[in-house]
């Protein structure tokens, strides 16, 4: 980045004119805006973890004839689905006495990002 940002607005904006290196130097102007109980440095290394599973489980998701587009069949009502769904196990995941065997709170909230991430594309591709 040229300058350094003020402001959110003026970070985004960087990032849309020079885009190399981005989410490292998210994280430092943003820690820079606010020091304190700052969750950016961790909030940035999640969501590059949840790329990483996405590229992962799209390598058992896409095999043979079957294609990204053949899971939103119901077009954005398919996303609609998905995410209320894991919303849903979230909550009774949370809400459950003791542990659970499969699908924990943080795997749902991956899921999450990871849906919403795809229903933009989805949307972005459909417009």
């Amino acid at each position: 980045m040229a300058k350094k940002a003020e402001s959110l607005s003026d970070l985004l904006e960087a990032a849309y004119e020079d885009d190399s290196d981005f989410l490292t130097e998210t994280f430092h102007e943003l820690d820079r805006l606010d020091d304190e109980d700052s969750y950016y440095e961790r909030a940035i290394e999640v969501l590059e973890e949840c790329g990483s599973l996405m590229a992962s489980k799209g390598v058992d998701y896409q095999g043979g004839p079957v294609k990204d587009d053949d899971y939103y069949p119901h077009g954005w009502r398919s996303f609609d689905t998905m995410l209320t769904t894991k919303v849903l196990r979230f909550r009774s995941v949370m809400e459950q006495k003791g542990s659970v065997n499969f699908d924990t709170a943080d795997d749902c909230l991956r899921d999450l990002i990871n849906y919403a991430a795809r229903a933009i594309v989805w949307m972005e591709r459909n417009k």
